[in-house]
Parts: structure tokens; C-alpha cells; sequence
């Protein structure tokens, strides 16, 4: 079984942690983008978190051509759809991804499977 889904905005690369003096803190920009994607997850997807071993695809459409790494953009899709689309990220166990730039429909494009 294979699922698709696309969550729309522009992706947000995880950020580094942020330290105040007394706490660490992640971005208010990464904290946002994982909530946002988070909540259109599971507008999409309305059952249990998968099982097992599982391979996932990411396809990126950023709205800008500002650097950002590969890496990073997935990990903060890894952060957001972990405990909705499947328990934890320790799950994945092939990935791939791709950027691209389109102004006119920024996003994401998850594929998912079971392996």
C-alpha cells in the first residue's frame, strides 16, 4: 500500500536549537511550519499511525530560491507527520527526496509505504 499526500505552504528546513541563556528552543518558523503540517496530516489521513518498516518520498516546491539543505527540509517533515502517519521516525527505513522551485503552488508531496 502507497499513500500520497501533498501539504501546502512553503517548507520550512528544521531549525538549529536556540538558547536563551537558560533553555534551548526550537525556531518559532520550524515550530509553526511541524504544526501546520501536523494538522493537515490528519485532515488527510484518519486512520492509526503506521506499523513496521516503512519508505518514504519527499518532493519539495519552494516558493524561493533561498539555499536551504535538502536534509534539513526533511527532517522537519519527519518531526511533523511523526505519531500521525507513523509512531516514530526510527521507522523509516529508505528515503529519498528532491527540491524544486514553484512559485505558483508551494508545498510538499509525501509518498509512503510499507516495506
Amino acid at each position: 500500500m502507497r499513500i500520497k499526500m501533498w501539504f501546502f505552504g512553503n517548507p520550512i528546513p528544521k531549525g538549529r536549537p536556540r538558547h536563551d541563556g537558560e533553555h534551548f528552543y526550537t525556531p518559532a518558523a520550524t515550530e509553526e511550519w511541524e504544526e501546520t503540517v501536523g494538522w493537515q496530516c490528519k485532515s488527510q489521513f484518519k486512520h492509526r499511525p503506521l506499523l513496521g518498516p516503512l519508505g518514504i518520498n519527499f518532493i519539495f516546491s519552494r516558493d524561493n530560491l533561498r539555499r536551504v539543505d535538502l536534509d534539513n527540509l526533511e527532517k522537519a517533515m519527519l518531526d511533523a507527520l511523526k505519531g500521525i502517519l507513523y509512531q516514530d521516525d526510527s521507522q523509516i527505513k529508505t528515503k529519498s527526496g528532491e527540491m524544486r522551485y514553484n512559485k505558483e503552488r508551494p508545498g510538499v508531496e509525501v509518498e509512503i509505504w510499507q516495506l
